[in-house]
Parts: C-alpha cells; structure tokens; sequence
C-alpha cells in the first residue's frame, strides 16, 4: 500500500491537466487523475492514517464533481468515499455518501453502480442498528453486484463485515463465499480482513482454535502488507479470543 501511495503521487506529480487530460480521456471511462485521489484515499484508509484518507477522500470528490462525467462521480463515490468509510466504521460519513451515490445512479440511469447504492445504503442502515430493513436493501445491492459482474470482489468483503457484525451469520458466509474467488493471500488487498471475518464467523460457531489459525493468519497478511488498520483488528480480535479463555464463566 506504501508502493501504491508512492505511484499515484508520482502520476500526480507529472500529470498536467492542459497537455495530458485530453489524451487520456480516450483511454478507459473515468478521469485518471481522480482515479489517483481514489487510490490514495483507499490506500492512507488502510494504512490508518485517517487525516490523509480524508484530505484525499475530499479531493478526489471536489475533482470528479469538476470533471463533470457522471460515471466517474459515481466511482468516486464508490471506491473513495463508500468503501474507505465503511472499512473505517465512520456511519455517519458512509450515510451521505451513500446517498448521494444513490442520487447520482438514478438521475443519470447508471445501473453499473446501482448495487453499489443499495449495498452501502444497505450497510449503512445496519451499522444504525436498523438491521432488518439494512440486511434487505443490502441483499438486493449483492444481488445486482453478482448478476452485474460488477468490478472487484471487495464489496462482499466489506458486505461479510457488516453481516458479521449485525449477528447475520448465514450472510456472513455467503458473502465470504462469494469473495473467496479473489482472495490471493497475501496478493490482493482485502486478504486479511477475509481471513479475520472468517475467524470471527467460526468464533461464533464455537470454534475457538480454528478462529485464532485464522486471526493469526490474518495478523500475518496485514503485518506484511502493512496494512496498519487490519493489523490492529486482527490483534484486537487476537485479544478478545485470548480474554474470553481466560476469564471463563463462574470465574
């Protein structure tokens, strides 16, 4: 994540709008440039350094809404506002967004990103602890992801996180199950949160060992990334599991 960091400045540092922007608008079908901002805010969000995420997270928004195509305002708001928020636990922020990216499919009639729309909504409802009508709209955001083929699979990631937390197990696993086919372990940037939801899935179902090989595994990952956010989950579910066979019930 350190390496990616270092790329999108250095793109940012060459890139002149005036000679290069009209150049690279015929090559794929969002403003690279912005796509930069994305990744950094992606990138400091994972390495928890919440100011930076912020700072880029404002940019790469006040660039897209300025590049004026509705497509890469969307996928702002999807991958450097939607996704980075819901890894951070930040609802609040996530609502808005979450709104917004809703506002802007259905004005423009963007179905690419509307399961993006209904998911994060989705989410954004459990985190408020209204988990029933969350789990419904988010479901139907999966829905749309899996038959869209949408891009990436770190949406039932962060969709298995959430189920997780809300106590809807059964989700949990499908939506591991439907993230497992871009796990690389070790090569693909939501690795270790995978293997730290698994274990806390299996915690639930009472198998302890299990649940520590995977929250090790995951500390593992994270440590060799650098992914400072996942490191500091994966120790502190580490802790609660080590706490929990300490402190047994009657003592």
């Amino acid at each position: 994540f350190q390496q990616a960091i270092e790329e999108a400045l250095r793109f940012l540092a060459l890139f002149d709008p005036s000679r290069h922007a009209q150049q690279l608008v015929h090559i794929g079908a969002a403003n690279h440039a912005v796509m930069m901002m994305v990744g950094l805010a992606e990138c400091y969000t994972i390495l928890a350094q919440a100011d930076q995420a912020r700072h880029w997270r404002g940019q790469a928004l006040l660039s897209a809404r300025a590049d004026g195509r509705a497509h890469t305002l969307a996928q702002t708001l999807a991958f450097a506002a939607c996704f980075p928020l819901a890894l951070s636990e930040d609802a609040d922020a996530l609502a808005g967004h979450a709104s917004e990216l809703k506002a802007v499919t259905e004005a423009h009639g963007l179905t690419q990103w509307q399961g993006h729309a209904a998911l994060f909504g989705g989410i954004t409802l459990m985190k408020q602890g209204r988990i029933e009508p969350g789990l419904a709209l988010a479901r139907q955001g999966i829905h749309l992801l899996v038959t869209g083929n949408a891009y990436s699979k770190v949406w039932y990631i962060v969709y298995a996180q959430a189920c997780e937390e809300a106590g809807a197990f059964d989700d949990a696993w499908h939506g591991l199950e439907l993230g497992a086919p871009n796990i690389a372990f070790g090569h693909s940037w939501l690795d270790a949160e995978y293997l730290r939801t698994r274990g806390r899935l299996k915690l639930a179902g009472g198998d302890r060992d299990a649940a520590m090989q995977d929250f090790e595994a995951a500390l593992t990952l994270a440590t060799e990334q650098g992914a400072t956010l996942f490191i500091e989950r994966a120790r502190r579910d580490q802790d609660m599991l080590a706490l929990a066979v300490v402190v047994k019930p009657g003592i």
